[in-house]
């Protein structure tokens, strides 16, 4: 069926089948099932020239049509109960991370009752030194941790909650930054650090999030180490 038809086979079906009701009469084509298209078939069909019906070439290729329509319509429902059931399993696997450590890209870490913080850098090439700055929300830095001469790779670092003089920092969020220092240039790294997995939650769409407590939230998929 010509889809530039449809709105007059609809009308001219609506009373002589008593199908599609006003609202249905209403539908776009994207909105439009298999029922739809078959009650505009036999409304087409009563409606049609006695002196030229339909031929059975057209009849063919409008069953073929409504054969598509239905077929993209299980699809869709398809693909609908598999985003279902992954959203699901995704979660299920990641409830079992409730009270594990997991490694996430960050700047920002919570300092709790002198906890200590461990963290990760990564390195393409050697460093003559790597230093790690601790600062305030509001810029003023706290702690700065000189790491030294380091190879490339992955190193890890671990920062215990004090400030410059020894003493312990109070609780509450703070800025993390790593430099490596390359004779006269320097590069900033980007830091991972270590949380606790507190509780897990399913997004709308679909995503899965971690609550990792004074660091906040963070994706599933953002994490790159368990442990």
């Amino acid at each position: 069926m010509d889809f530039s038809q449809i709105n007059n086979v609809v009308n001219k079906g609506s009373a002589a089948t008593g199908g599609l009701n006003a609202d249905a009469g209403r539908k776009s084509i994207s909105d439009l099932d298999q029922a739809d298209f078959m009650k505009m078939m036999l409304a087409q069909m009563q409606n049609q020239d006695p002196l030229k019906p339909t031929d059975n070439t057209q009849f063919l290729a409008q069953m073929a049509q409504l054969s598509s329509v239905a077929g993209i319509n299980e699809m869709k429902n398809s693909i609908s109960d598999l985003a279902n059931s992954m959203s699901s399993s995704q979660w299920l696997n990641a409830s079992g991370l409730i009270g594990k450590t997991v490694l996430v890209p960050t700047d920002s870490v919570g300092v709790s009752q002198g906890v200590p913080i461990n963290g990760q850098v990564s390195l393409d090439t050697s460093a003559q030194n790597v230093r790690i700055d601790i600062t305030t929300d509001s810029g003023e830095l706290v702690r700065q941790v000189n790491l030294g001469p380091q190879s490339a790779g992955s190193l890890s670092f671990q920062w215990d909650g004090t400030n410059n003089d020894g003493q312990q920092l109070p609780n509450g969020n703070y800025k993390i930054a790593a430099t490596a220092i390359r004779g006269s240039t320097s590069e900033a790294l980007t830091t991972s650090v270590q949380g606790t997995v507190n509780s897990v939650s399913m997004q709308k769409g679909g995503g899965t999030e971690l609550d990792l407590g004074p660091m906040g939230s963070v994706k599933l998929s953002d994490v790159k180490a368990v442990g």
